[in-house]
């Protein structure tokens, strides 16, 4: 299925150098623009298409987000609004001009129609208390007809600058021809793809590393502030194979800024940088491909990348509104198992731009074809990448994206236990069931927010990430002894968090009672851990545990994703996602040295009360069975200074450990009998996003 038919380490610090863009617009328009104070938020939600159905703002009234992404502002609208209804849904997004809420044929009227439509929309969002963010693709969905000449195509975004280009509103245009604004082959052709969610028209991209394209996308950012967006989140990263002049003189730079003449010509067999000509400045490619060559290449994308997102976001946008919300939205399918390639468009990215100047973190980590079967011990959750996620930014509010329509309760629960923005992403809230269930999730969120606002992770075992291994391009090895100890973790029941090894110092790595790493892969399955918490839970269970920002508490979230497949694939929302209820779960947790556990309480998005369990607290630790919950409840640990909490007392007798060999098994044999499908969902296989190696 199309993204259109859906929406119905080597290197260390690399500082900010001069050849990024190498052109007189990468010199920050502002240096006084300073990024806003840390953002907080417990709620979103976002839709592509449905926001034009009657009783949107309603919707939200119900279900109360903080943060609305919604509307459009950068490459799709500027392709798409002023073209005719016939492009309805071209490249997924829906556009006010083809959506029928408004009458108006000529393609100016329907560009400042379709800009008065958002403006009122989320003049009407923030009227409900939310956030409004914008959606802006910086790169790709230029669409062209090629169908005369694929060098010089025409409609779409070339028909909007050659002829709509309002330089009363946009301001002067920064080039004449559009053609110079694009990646480019070897030959100074554009790099024109045939994505079937684009078709009849080729997909064109902006380089990012070329000032003039930055100016148009600085001048669409000005006008969404215009507009009304309280922020962004930036969208389709991709560099090509783009050797156009900008890319080759900001690479040329960037090997003479990291390594000498002669550690060029003895890594990379190349005499001279200045004359050489490159055929090639590659991205994201297939690891068993690469060369050392080839990795710098991926570092220098991802490097710049950020460094042009930076300069077109942070500093110019900031600029115009200091408090201005960012966000990327990025693909995260490397924590799949087996590894399904790197598909992070930001992997080689070094540890202290990571993430850096952005207020919250969009990854999407479903939808294309994955193994399934809960009864099989394959339960399609995020927990593992969200663990990433948090780690590998400090617990800065995030959300991942699973395109689900069907598990609405199980994937909202997910993000909310690990402590990220809880929200549902194109769900069909016209659906009577599951706008019953969403108003009810959302609703349990806000309720029980100062558990959520704000919480830290609260963790017993540290489970280090290897990408300083994958900067050094050991991806395969690395990430498949990766998956070896985290499924062990996971299936349990250890309260673990994941940080990438280039964060990571004695003294931090010292503060757990345990450290993993990718050398444990081979012992891990013997573990015992008699001396960390323990959940007598069904395999089908997730356990996450945080702190409150708020007050001496342990939160312990348990997220269930046992269902009745009988009936799948299903056909329609919440009421296909027919949970089956956990019956009780037997805890005993490891009380924080200096607190002894003074009350548990039970929480679930089905009772309106909270209920109040019998607590056996010993030494350091409270034992407690938490009742019958349907997809998600949290035990409350209400905490009191205690410094004699320190002794240890026996742990409960352990059940027999999940065989997590026995499921990576049936993982390989989907695989080879090629039964990987993608219920409980259809597959958004986006080939920029989703390309397997």
């Amino acid at each position: 299925m199309t993204r259109r038919e859906f929406t119905s380490l080597g290197m260390g610090a690399l500082p900010l150098m001069t050849w990024v863009g190498c052109g007189p617009e990468s010199t920050p328009e502002s240096q006084s623009a300073t990024a806003p104070s840390r953002f907080e938020a417990t709620r979103m939600t976002v839709h592509w298409q449905d926001y034009v159905k009657p009783g949107y703002v309603d919707f939200l009234r119900d279900i109360q987000p903080e943060i609305v992404q919604v509307g459009f502002y950068g490459a799709d609208f500027w392709t798409l609004a002023h073209m005719p209804d016939s492009a309805k849904g071209l490249s997924g997004p829906l556009m006010p001009s083809h959506a029928g809420v408004f009458e108006a044929t000529e393609p100016a009227d329907r560009i400042r129609m379709s800009e008065e439509y958002f403006e009122t929309l989320n003049g009407q969002i923030k009227q409900v208390g939310a956030k409004v963010i914008g959606h802006f693709d910086v790169v790709k969905y230029l669409l062209g007809d090629k169908s005369e000449d694929p060098a010089h195509p025409t409609g779409g975004f070339f028909e909007f600058y050659n002829n709509l280009w309002d330089e009363k509103v946009l301001g002067p245009k920064p080039v004449a021809d559009p053609l110079d604004l694009l990646q480019k082959n070897a030959d100074g052709t554009p790099i024109v793809h045939d994505d079937a969610d684009a078709k009849p028209y080729g997909v064109y991209f902006g380089c990012l590393n070329n000032p003039h394209w930055r100016a148009v996308l600085k001048a669409w950012v000005k006008r969404g502030i215009d507009l009304g967006v309280d922020g962004y989140v930036i969208n389709y990263f991709y560099r090509h194979n783009c050797v156009c002049e900008h890319c080759s003189r900001a690479f040329k730079a960037y090997l003479k800024d990291h390594f000498t003449a002669a550690e060029v010509k003895e890594k990379f067999g190349i005499a001279d940088v200045d004359s050489h000509q490159f055929d090639e400045i590659v991205a994201r490619h297939d690891p068993r491909k690469s060369t050392p060559l080839r990795l710098e290449m991926h570092r220098f994308s991802d490097i710049s990348n950020k460094q042009n997102f930076d300069d077109v976001f942070i500093t110019y946008g900031r600029s115009i509104r200091p408090d201005l919300i960012l966000a990327q939205w990025l693909h995260l399918y490397d924590f799949r198992y087996p590894p399904h390639g790197p598909t992070d468009e930001r992997q080689f990215l070094p540890a202290d731009m990571w993430s850096k100047g952005e207020d919250y973190i969009w990854y999407c980590v479903g939808g294309v074809p994955k193994p399934t079967g809960v009864d099989k011990g394959i339960l399609g959750d995020g927990t593992l990448p969200m663990r990433y996620i948090r780690g590998a930014s400090d617990d800065k509010p995030f959300t991942i994206c699973q395109y689900e329509r069907t598990r609405i309760r199980a994937i909202f629960s997910e993000v909310a236990a690990n402590g990220g923005l809880a929200m549902s992403n194109y769900t069909e809230f016209f659906n009577p069931a599951s706008r019953e269930e969403l108003v009810r999730y959302y609703g349990f969120v806000k309720r029980y927010e100062p558990i959520y606002h704000a919480n830290r992770s609260h963790a017993e075992v540290l489970l280090e990430f290897p990408r300083s291994q994958i900067h050094q391009g050991h991806y395969y090895k690395s990430m498949e002894s990766f998956h070896q100890v985290a499924l062990e973790l996971l299936n349990q029941g250890i309260l673990f968090e994941v940080k990438p090894d280039d964060i990571l110092d004695a003294e931090q790595r010292a503060a757990y009672p345990r450290v993993y790493t990718i050398a444990d892969a081979d012992r891990i399955a013997s573990e015992t851990f008699d001396e960390l918490s323990y959940f007598d839970v069904p395999p089908t269970v997730r356990v996450a545990a945080n702190r409150p920002a708020s007050g001496d508490e342990l939160d312990i979230h348990f997220v269930n994703y046992n269902r009745d497949e009988s009936k799948d694939p299903p056909k329609a929302g919440a009421e296909d996602e027919r949970p089956i209820a956990v019956s009780s779960a037997e805890c005993d947790v490891v009380i924080p040295a200096g607190y002894r556990a003074a009350k548990v309480e039970f929480i679930t998005p089905e009772e309106p009360e909270a209920k109040e369990l019998t607590l056996d607290a010993s030494g350091n630790r409270a034992r407690f069975t938490v009742s019958e919950f349907l997809v998600y409840g949290v035990a409350r640990i209400h905490l009191e200074g205690d410094g004699s909490a320190s002794t240890t007392a026996p742990t409960l007798r352990r059940r027999e450990k999940v065989d997590t060999a026995a499921a990576r098994r049936v993982v390989h044999e989907q695989y080879q009998l090629a039964e990987v499908r993608s219920a409980p969902f259809e597959p958004f296989d986006h080939a920029e996003c989703s390309q397997s190696f």
